[in-house]
Formats: structure tokens, sequence, C-alpha cells
């Protein structure tokens, strides 16, 4: 049953790395046609930067375990 959570787990990150890149597509894009100020965008573009690392590791992670 464990390796059922893990690979859920698994499934999930990878789900939200995803989401995430196409989080940080939109933001470019919103910054492109100037509908995000550039303080806005450096703000918003680094938190998703950081989200996005810290899934990568918990995927590494998870990977490395199996």
């Amino acid at each position: 049953m464990r390796n059922f959570r893990e690979l859920k787990v698994w499934e999930k990150a990878h789900q939200l790395t995803l989401s995430v890149s196409e989080l940080e597509y939109h933001l470019l894009l919103a910054y492109d046609l100037k509908l995000l100020e550039a303080k806005n965008d450096e703000s918003l573009s680094s938190k998703v930067t950081e989200i996005k690392r810290m899934l990568t590791a918990f995927i590494q992670k998870l990977n490395t375990e199996r």
C-alpha cells in the first residue's frame, strides 16, 4: 500500500509542477501585454520560481526513495 501512496504523491507533485510552469507562462504573457507592472511581475515570478524549485526537489526526493 505504501508504494501506491508514493505514486499518488508523485503524480500530484508532477501535476503541480506542470501547473506552476503554466502559471509562469501566464505571468510572462501578462507582463508582455502590459497587464502586469514590473514590480508585481518580479515579486510573483520570484515566488513561482521558488515553488517550482521546491516541487522539483520534492519529486526528485520521491524518485530516489522508490
